[in-house]
């Protein structure tokens, strides 16, 4: 009687769905530093600011980033237009010296709105798929700004997945900071008496070359099983 393997294929196909079909829609939180807020915020006006992120797991294709800004109205809306706040969103490799290198993503622009009536807002960019290694740099750049406005994002502190590095800013000491663009190029900052870790959470989902080695392993374990049989 001739032996056949037939229930074992149909086994192993259907666990490869499985992870295949599972894993797309099983995202991760590879950072996340959206607690403990410290009741401040950056105040750069029409710059680039971001912060720099060591992400856990091993999760690595981006999916959703979602961050919280403050942004005032005008005080005298004869002169400044309040309502024409914008930002848009940039994900970096990131260099040894701290500082923002090759760009991996940058968002369309979009309006700032706040959700609260004293100018708290939170921005959602979803839908996108972005292989980043295990440490980046993310910013949001600022314009609109008038006047008397104000706009910023949030320090928070401390993350509760993943963690935030620190760099020597010259004082021999290693500390946290937060980073800002302009004509001049990239600078690392340090605020006195706040730890300069800004609100942010990433959201990621295995890298494709992850799951095709998930899958070679079911399909090599099943060739194994038949050569035993």
């Amino acid at each position: 009687m001739r032996k056949t393997n037939t229930g074992l294929k149909v086994a192993a196909c259907l666990a490869v769905s499985a992870i295949l079909g599972g894993t797309a829609s099983a995202q991760t939180i590879i950072y996340d530093n959206s607690s403990g807020f410290s009741g401040q915020y950056t105040g750069e006006g029409n710059a680039e600011i971001g912060d720099a992120v060591t992400f856990a797991g091993t999760a690595r294709t981006v999916t959703q980033v979602s961050f919280e800004y403050f942004v005032s109205p005008a005080s005298t809306p004869t002169t400044e237009v309040f309502g024409n706040e914008t930002a848009q969103f940039f994900l970096y490799t990131l260099n040894g010296n701290a500082t923002p290198a090759s760009l991996l993503y940058s968002s369309p622009t979009f309006n700032l709105v706040p959700g609260t009536a004293n100018g708290y807002g939170t921005a959602t960019i979803s839908g996108i798929a972005v292989n980043v290694p295990d440490q980046i740099a993310w910013s949001v750049a600022f314009n609109g700004v008038e006047g008397n406005e104000q706009a910023g994002l949030l320090f928070y502190n401390p993350p509760s997945v993943g963690s935030s590095p620190t760099f020597d800013t010259g004082n021999g000491i290693q500390q946290d900071f937060f980073l800002r663009h302009n004509v001049s190029g990239w600078q690392v900052l340090d605020t006195p008496n706040v730890v300069d870790n800004l609100n942010v959470r990433f959201t990621a989902v295995p890298e494709p070359g992850t799951l095709a080695l998930i899958a070679a392993g079911l399909v090599t374990m099943g060739l194994i099983r038949r050569r035993k049989a």
